[in-house]
């Protein structure tokens, strides 16, 4: 797979996430300052949709168990054992944010 488009530039506000359908791939994007970033939707500790929680300043919280992740980095915040959450190569080019897919990411969850 390659670069392909998600959304033209400004359809995220600051503090928001939104998932979009990127070529056959759900993914949540965010927006810190002019930088967009993006994830899987679902949260690596239980699946729970990431969308649900919060996302400010620079740090996501999931609604159910309020685990945080920084939007930059995808670290968990505050303990370095939680899983951190995996991301996307994410860029703008003439007014479009694209996300790099060469396969969906997911994560391994406890049966």
């Amino acid at each position: 797979m390659a670069w392909k488009v998600a959304f033209r530039e400004g359809a995220i506000g600051q503090n928001d996430m939104k998932e979009f359908d990127v070529d056959g791939i759900t993914v949540l994007l965010t927006r810190v300052g002019d930088e967009y970033f993006a994830y899987p939707p679902l949260c690596p500790h239980q699946e729970e949709p990431l969308r649900k929680g919060l996302c400010d300043g620079e740090l996501i919280t999931c609604f159910k168990h309020i685990w945080q992740w920084d939007l930059r980095t995808g670290a968990c915040a505050g303990t370095e054992s939680r899983m951190p959450l995996k991301m996307y190569e994410v860029r703008k080019t003439a007014g479009q944010v694209e996300v790099f897919l060469e396969q969906p990411l997911v994560y391994e969850y406890d049966a």
